[in-house]
């Protein structure tokens, strides 16, 4: 996806209360948290491969794997942010929970 555009979510028509998407900005946050704490990974489409949004028009469609196991260590971290303070000190326990906050160290 080409820098500053914007992730689309193909919503079903339908009332909120039926449980239908009815607002895709919820989503798509929730997408890009998962997105980078590593919890997903998404899979590009084959090559030339499209999907009918159904206004005939077509998009491109991406298949995102959710990884349980990494999931399952997020209740550990506060144990890891303390085992850093108690063998090696206090800013190290900062750096290991700010990394954990937001996901990896990366720009």
């Amino acid at each position: 996806r080409a820098s500053g555009s914007k992730l689309k979510i193909n919503k079903a028509r339908g009332p909120e209360h039926a449980g239908y998407v009815v607002d895709a900005d919820p989503i798509r946050a929730a997408l890009i948290v998962l997105l980078q704490h590593s919890l997903v990974t998404a899979l590009p489409p084959k090559s030339g491969e499209t999907v009918d949004n159904g206004d005939g028009g077509k998009h491109v469609a991406y298949k995102y794997i959710f990884h349980p196991n990494r999931a399952r260590l997020i209740p550990r971290y506060p144990r890891y942010i303390d085992w850093a303070k108690r063998h090696v000190d206090e800013n190290a326990a900062a750096i290991v929970e700010e990394v954990l906050v937001h996901g990896r160290v990366r720009t």
